[in-house]
């Protein structure tokens, strides 16, 4: 196999130098020039390998290095786009999760200041004394009511004298209407 062969049958070969063929070109002169062409095998678009010139060759390998560039380029600017998107999804979860947490601890506070509020509403009534009412004061079951058909039996009972509001008085029993009877 040749060197020419050899580089046409490996398609990791970018671009090789190989012998140039001489292109004579006749001319009216009378001295005859030559010219020396300088061809590559270099991977085409489709991945095969072809014969360019050294020129033509080299533009190819530009384009392409400015294509690899500009697609590495795009990439780089659409990896830190999708970073930047992930970064702000980030930042406003971890925003609502610190919300939902503040939110959470104020309810806990409201219903911690509610629960001591009610707490010391109960210690404030159990503290104040319930109004001392009197108990009433024993009443006395009415004397019997007493008659006395004439002074001898309300001495006999121990009343006399009797005076007037007094049970047993009655005005049959003062004869001087002076408000004690049976003196």
């Amino acid at each position: 196999m040749t060197a020419a062969s050899t580089a046409a049958a490996t398609p990791s070969a970018k671009a090789s130098a190989s012998p140039s063929p001489t292109i004579t070109s006749a001319t009216p002169s009378a001295t005859p020039t030559s010219r020396t062409a300088v061809y590559v095998c270099t991977e085409n678009d489709n991945g095969l390998l072809v014969w360019l010139d050294e020129e033509s060759s080299t533009k190819l390998l530009a384009a392409r290095k400015v294509a690899a560039d500009k697609k590495a380029a795009d990439e780089a600017a659409a990896a830190a786009e999708r970073k930047r998107v992930a970064d702000e999804a980030a930042a406003a979860e971890t925003q609502r999760l610190a919300d939902e947490a503040a939110a959470e601890a104020q309810r806990q506070a409201d219903a911690a200041a509610a629960e001591a509020q009610r707490q010391a509403e109960e210690q404030a009534r159990q503290a104040v004394p319930a109004p001392v009412v009197p108990a009433p004061a024993p009443v006395e079951p009415p004397a019997p009511a007493a008659y006395y058909a004439n002074c001898s039996a309300a001495r006999a009972a121990g009343a006399a004298p009797v005076y007037a509001g007094q049970p047993g008085y009655g005005t049959h029993l003062d004869r001087d209407g002076d408000g004690v009877g049976c003196e």
